[in-house]
């Protein structure tokens, strides 16, 4: 790319010939450095958000607070009670599956 050309000289004379070539070339020419200029500036604006976001987050990070542990949803009595009320109902069903129960007569006969 060549920057050595005096586009803004005469932006009167490049307005009023805005249709001719020459006029449509030196438009473009700007138009296209305006782009690259916005190119540019988005990607240094990514880069530096994306690491000031990163060391944010390290830091955050680092600096947690310690939370208590938090208490048993448990203990060892309800849990206790609980296997027992388990093992009582096993007891029950099992009883009644050994019961031989009222015969039912096949309907498929």
């Amino acid at each position: 790319m060549i920057f050595g050309i005096d586009i803004w000289g005469s932006v009167q004379d490049i307005f009023a010939n805005r249709y001719e070539p020459e006029g449509a070339r030196i438009f473009a020419r700007i138009y296209w450095r305006t782009l690259l200029a916005l190119t540019f500036l988005i990607l240094v604006a990514s880069i530096v958000y994306g690491e000031w976001d990163f060391y944010t987050t390290l830091h955050d990070l680092e600096n947690l607070p310690t939370a208590p542990l938090p208490a048993p949803l448990l203990d060892r009595t309800s849990l206790d009670a609980t296997l027992a009320d388990f093992q009582t109902r096993q007891q029950q069903y099992q009883s009644l599956s050994a019961g031989a129960g009222a015969q039912v007569a096949d309907p498929s006969r």
